[in-house]
């Protein structure tokens, strides 16, 4: 049963599943490359490779159902054989021969004869890998900036905690030492007033170990992203290159 739909799916001309299948006025189906190269140097009057019949004029119908059963099958089934390089229009699952550097999206025939991305800026393929490269260098800098500055807050917050426990240490000394002095008439403000300040420089400490905290937090989660983005880099997985890289950008 496999074969035989292996059979009605591909074009008579290559013998391959259809590729950018098309419709002729017979209702015999070819992929489009094929029965262009068939009929690319004849006169104006064209015919079928398969029942003869002929046509005055060289009228191709894409056949949107075959294109959405071929894609299904090839995505139920990932040893059909394709062609190409795996690169797929993520719209309409056909080969791409453009790339759109706006919507960072892989562009297909269907989608330039819809007129989509007449307003867009379409590279090729090859431009596309250099171009979609130079994005996550960029996107890396930034991280790598970023990073930067929080790191600076981190060893600030650092040193105000350190300063903050050494100031706290001082003025408790030098009141326990005034109030020592004192010790028979302002016990009771000593008392208040070391809990005061103990309270408060609790609330300080806390206040900033959050907030360095919070700091160290956003710097690991930078690295990582680092990590991950020069490694969709350094990948020789163009596809997979192509495909995440809107998605690691957002």
């Amino acid at each position: 049963m496999a074969d035989k739909l292996h059979q009605d799916l591909s074009c008579t001309i290559c013998a391959q599943m259809f590729t950018q299948p098309v419709t002729l006025d017979c209702g015999h189906n070819f992929c489009k490359a094929c029965i262009v190269g068939v009929w690319g140097e004849l006169e104006a009057v064209v015919s079928c490779p398969q029942c003869g019949r002929e046509f005055p004029r060289r009228e191709l119908v894409t056949n949107q159902l075959l294109v959405t059963v071929v894609a299904s099958l090839q995505h139920l089934n990932p040893g059909v054989e394709t062609g190409g390089n795996g690169l797929r229009c993520p719209v309409h699952l056909e080969d791409p021969q453009l790339f759109c550097s706006k919507d960072l999206r892989l562009i297909c025939s269907s989608c330039l004869a819809l007129g989509e991305e007449r307003s867009h800026r379409l590279i090729t393929i090859e431009e596309a890998y250099e171009f979609c490269k130079g994005k996550l260098e960029n996107s890396v800098l930034f991280l790598e900036k970023k990073l930067e500055e929080y790191r600076g807050a981190q060893s600030d917050r650092e040193f105000k905690i350190s300063e903050t426990l050494e100031l706290v240490e001082s003025l408790q000394e030098n009141v326990e030492a005034e109030f020592a002095k004192l010790h028979q008439f302002l016990q009771r403000q000593e008392g208040a007033l070391t809990e005061k300040l103990r309270r408060e420089s609790e609330n300080l400490v806390h206040s900033l170990e959050g907030s360095f905290k919070l700091i160290s937090k956003k710097s690991s989660s930078i690295e990582k992203f680092i990590a991950e983005i020069r490694s969709l880099i350094d990948t020789e997985d163009r596809s997979r290159l192509l495909t995440d890289i809107k998605c690691v950008l957002q």
